[in-house]
């Protein structure tokens, strides 16, 4: 069986609900504390999928999730290596995004990209729409104040010649584009795809009832995220 941890640390507030999305698609998910997983008393090879949720992770001083990136290099790295290099799933949402971007885990492949502040100038907290490489599209909330997505145009373009956006802002203009992301880019994979980030909070919108009048998803469209991440970890 498929089994999911999701990681918390000080200052997550979105474990409950990423959790929740998990078992909606069939995965069996457990929460664990990262001191959990530094003390080995639980180790990352017991899991197929690890999500680093949203929230503020140590308060996001410094940066966003930068003190949580410098915990995963300086106390994790051997053993996030040989998770990854045996193809499970790392994930990350939001602030887990911004960790995953600020560790050098995404994009990969020497490849330098950052998450910066809202061209707004505001923490954004709104209903926006994703389209995926299909043109699926999903509707979710956003709830960041660094969500811009920034690289070269060098870098963009390698990111598009590998098929690593796995997700874009359905517009380029205020408020579709909620944060000013270069090619309106809301999530990344690495080149190899099991390393996966997405701005945007899909695990906020499970039920028809978290939505907004007049938005009636299916439930396939509500777990679209949730669904993409199971089949990947299933291959």
């Amino acid at each position: 069986m498929v089994k999911a941890a999701v990681m918390r640390s000080p200052g997550t507030n979105c474990n409950n609900e990423t959790a929740q999305a998990l078992r909606m698609v069939g995965i069996d998910t457990e929460q664990i504390h990262i001191n959990q997983f530094i003390d080995r008393e639980r180790m990352l090879s017991e899991f197929s999928i690890v999500v680093i949720p949203g929230g503020f992770s140590y308060g996001d001083y410094i940066a966003a999730g930068s003190i949580l990136a410098n915990q995963l290099l300086s106390q994790l790295k051997a053993q996030l290596e040989t998770f990854t290099e045996a193809g499970n799933l790392l994930v990350g949402i939001c602030n887990g995004f911004q960790v995953l971007v600020k560790s050098g885990l995404l994009p990969g492949e020497g490849l330098h990209v950052t998450l910066t502040h809202n061209d707004s100038g505001n923490f954004e907290c709104r209903w926006i729409t994703l389209i995926d490489r299909q043109g699926h599209v999903m509707h979710a909330p956003v709830a960041h104040g660094e969500g811009k997505f920034i690289a070269t145009d060098e870098t963009l373009d390698m990111l598009e010649q590998n098929k690593q956006i796995i997700y874009r802002y359905s517009d380029s203009t205020f408020p579709a584009n909620p944060n000013g992301s270069l090619r309106n880019i809301a999530g990344i994979s690495n080149r190899q795809g099991n390393i996966i980030g997405l701005m945007p909070h899909p695990e906020r919108c499970l039920t028809q009832e978290n939505y907004p009048t007049g938005h009636t998803p299916s439930a396939e469209g509500r777990l679209q995220f949730f669904k993409m991440i199971a089949e990947r970890a299933r291959r």
